[in-house]
């Protein structure tokens, strides 16, 4: 099937290039056979110096082919698919000598680094995928669950989740090598729908997003940790992997750090114009810039020139509209700083696959009510179906499914007809419930001036009496991070968060809980008023040991830090109605209670900005494994 790794050129190139990178450095191959794939590898070999740092991108197809040296454990190898590479075994016309293997690219990498020296870096990124099951529905794969084997080859099942891919060789000698990989040896890769019509590589946009807030001081953890904060977002079913020494400086420590203004890049008229950020930016239709002389480094000091608003945002670039006309040399001398952010529209597409009329009559009629819900054929976020092969393997239900087919709720057909009508609320609510959840997971604010650092402690102890737990030890963080750098727990453990304010002011802690099947709970505060979840400049708190329980999967932590406390508990207890308890009018609690309230209630769709820097918001992902 067609993929479109070709757009995630740009993206790359502009990440790279944001962080230092002369664009003259940059080599892109693109539609190469193996021949072609290996001298772009022989170029930038005899073009690396030592101390060089390296960075190596593949986009494109990925197939897991019989091993050949029996040092897999699974029985087969990991592979790149150049374009003359063929899917399928035939004997005697093509056995797999095009397909690029994990071993060679490992001895070319191998090579690149021992050039570089112990004080390089390499950085590699695949966005790829060797195997996991097919799609039924609008979502494109980067790859096939067909393994390229010869007839009658038998090879051993391996569910390991975490599989390393074995590209790295520890050895004091060589330059310090991470890799990052989009989903672990047996899954899909899928790409990512930035809007109606572009599809890019889903771990290529995460990257790109990670590696443009990265600095100097960023590490290959805090880096991962971003990248699975964005696919937990946008690719819920992969497992991203990462293999080396993640508690390295990325690249060294040579990052230079995007700024935090934007320029513009094409003058369209004195009112319009296009500046160099976008979405992997956090730039999305509605923030709000104030434009700046160039070198204002305090806007208390200085006024305003004028101010504008996002009408288009791409995944590299945005569009704003000016609140005056300006002389086209004023907006090129500008620096477009934001003064307020805006994470798009509560909306979503579904598509209704429903072989019954009556019940498909019911369901869309209550969904009339919710114009924020679009009912489309193509271009679907969300598909429910009734009727079909999928749906009645799973039984007599209507079931409500992702577009790369992950169900996220079911429910058996009525009896009768008059039930359609129950049905159908039901139908909505699991809708609703999956929009709340996929905007907020976007929402990431981290100021300058609004500095939190977080840890996770892992904690042993017993339940007494009352249901009390009683901590006897804590553990060792590294026993829950597994070989692929990912935080895990299971059920039944407990740990604690501690939160330390390295900022200017007196902040207020919450964490808001969006677990697997998109449900959401509030964490902290628990049990006492808003008010006391208060940590000063310098100092630090440490919350009560946390239970984990299921559902099993990928469970996403929202630490928000905000000068005015909030208790978002009492607006998930009253379904939005309650917007501020404890403290003056809270941003983030505003735009909360509105992901709640019905299309008609929030102009359209769209939601509350938040200004710059007033409220801290940071996610953390880890995985609840059975």
């Amino acid at each position: 099937r067609p993929i479109n790794s070709l757009k995630d050129v740009p993206i790359i190139q502009n990440a790279l290039i944001s962080q230092g990178f002369e664009e003259s450095g940059i080599n892109v191959v693109t539609n190469a056979d193996k021949a072609g794939i290996i001298a772009a590898f022989e170029k930038l070999l005899s073009e690396t110096r030592e101390g060089d740092m390296v960075f190596i991108h593949f986009s494109g197809h990925g197939q897991q082919i019989q091993d050949d040296n029996g040092d897999e454990v699974d029985g087969l190898d990991e592979a790149m698919i150049p374009i003359d590479a063929k899917e399928r075994y035939e004997e005697g016309v093509y056995e797999g000598e095009n397909h690029f293997r994990d071993d060679e690219f490992a001895e070319i990498l191998t090579n690149i680094r021992r050039k570089a020296g112990p004080n390089g870096s390499v950085l590699v990124v695949i966005d790829a995928c060797h195997s996991g099951t097919g799609t039924r529905g609008d979502a494109v794969a980067r790859g096939t669950d067909v393994a390229f084997t010869e007839p009658g080859y038998t090879s051993t099942v391996n569910n390991a989740q975490n599989e390393q891919f074995g590209l790295l060789l520890e050895d004091e000698n060589l330059a310090p090598m991470m890799s990052f990989y989009g989903a672990s040896a047996h899954q899909l890769n899928y790409e990512y729908k930035i809007n109606d019509s572009t599809r890019i590589g889903s771990l290529s946009f995460a990257f790109a997003k990670a590696f443009s807030e990265a600095d100097e001081n960023t590490s290959y953890q805090g880096l991962f940790d971003r990248i699975k904060a964005h696919m937990a977002t946008i690719a819920p079913r992969q497992s991203p992997q990462a293999e080396g020494n993640l508690d390295q400086l990325v690249l060294g420590g040579k990052l230079d750090g995007i700024p935090d203004y934007a320029l513009v890049s094409e003058v369209y008229d004195g009112q319009n114009v296009m500046l160099n950020k976008g979405q992997i930016h956090g730039v999305y239709e509605g923030t709000v810039f104030t434009l700046y002389p160039i070198d204002t480094y305090d806007t208390t000091k200085t006024d305003p020139i004028a101010k504008g608003t996002v009408v288009y945002s791409d995944v590299n670039t945005c569009d704003v509209e000016l609140d005056r006309e300006l002389a086209k040399d004023d907006l090129r001398l500008a620096w477009f700083m934001i003064s307020a952010y805006s994470y798009g529209n509560l909306s979503v597409n579904v598509k209704i696959d429903v072989s019954d009329k009556k019940l498909k009559d019911a369901i869309e009629l209550e969904i009339a009510e919710y114009p924020l819900i679009k009912l489309v054929d193509d271009g679907f976020d969300l598909l429910l179906e009734e009727g079909n092969d999928f749906a009645v393997k799973r039984g007599n239900t209507v079931v409500l499914s992702m577009v790369e087919d992950l169900p996220i709720w079911e429910e058996e057909i009525p009896a009768s007809v008059s039930e359609n009508a129950t049905l159908a609320k039901s139908v909505v609510d699991a809708i609703l419930a999956y929009v709340q959840a996929e905007y907020l997971r976007n929402l990431e604010a981290e100021p300058e001036n609004l500095k939190v650092d977080v840890e996770f402690i892992p904690v042993k102890g017993y339940i007494k009496q009352r249901n009390v737990f009683v901590e006897e030890k804590e553990i060792p963080l590294e026993e829950h991070i597994d070989e692929a750098g990912s935080m895990f727990y299971h059920k039944g453990d407990y740990f604690k968060m501690k939160f330390t304010n390295n900022g200017r002011k007196t902040l207020y802690i919450t964490v808001l809980d969006i677990m697997p099947d998109n449900a959401l709970g509030v964490i902290l505060p628990k049990n006492r008023p808003p008010e006391e979840y208060r940590v000063k400049p310098g100092e630090s708190y440490v919350c009560p040991a946390i239970k984990i329980n299921p559902p099993y999967g990928t469970e996403m932590f929202k630490v928000i830090a905000s000068e005015e406390p909030m208790d978002l508990k009492a607006v998930i207890k009253d379904e939005g109605s309650v917007q501020h308890r404890g403290g003056k009018n809270n941003p983030f609690q505003t735009l909360f209670s509105e992901t709640f309230a019905s299309d008609e209630e929030t102009r359209g769709g769209e939601s509350t900005d938040i200004p710059a820097g007033s409220v801290f918001v940071k996610s953390f992902v880890f995985e609840i494994r059975e």
